[in-house]
């Protein structure tokens, strides 16, 4: 015996009805909250491969790996930058860092650090607490708009608390 389901079948739709429905463009999504440090991760990540010619497509290095960088940052800044547990556990890096930092003028870092910064300020292991995310995440939009100004790249499609499409 086969026992019918309690529950009305669904009809299915029509084909002319799924062909219009898939012509018309999908709506366009909400940004969230997590859309800013991602679009930074990704800027870094392309920021930094963009200084490496690529051999498989011969595209030339837009810019030296090694060339330094100077970007102002005040002191409550810098203490974020140490606050975040990626820089805090390094050995070697964050000595550095205090030692430039108290010199109080602009830092001067080499590409590849600046990046490990960037990395450090919007990654997972980021404070997730609103108010310092957000002031971790407008520090990264700071150096991201500096290195762009400096560097012949594009800048990042979240910097400064703005969208570009905005």
């Amino acid at each position: 015996m086969q026992e019918k389901s309690p529950r009305k079948q669904a009809k299915p739709f029509s084909v002319t009805k799924i062909k219009e429905e898939l012509k018309s463009p999908f709506p366009t999504r909400k940004r969230t909250a997590a859309d800013v440090p991602i679009a930074l991760i990704l800027w870094t990540g392309e920021m930094l491969k963009a200084g490496y010619p690529s051999l498989r497509k011969g595209i030339p290095a837009a810019y030296d790996p090694m060339s330094t960088v100077t970007i102002p940052l005040t002191a409550d800044e810098w203490q974020a930058i140490f606050s975040q547990p990626d820089i805090a556990k390094t050995k070697k890096f964050r000595p550095r860092l205090e030692a430039v930092a108290e010199t109080g003028q602009a830092a001067e870092l080499s590409i590849d650090e600046w990046g490990r910064i960037m990395l450090a300020l919007c990654g997972r292991r980021a404070n997730r607490e609103p108010g310092v995310r957000k002031h971790l995440l407008m520090l990264a939009g700071k150096i991201a708009t500096s290195l762009s100004e400096a560097l012949p790249i594009d800048g990042p499609p979240w910097a400064g608390g703005r969208w570009k499409d905005e």
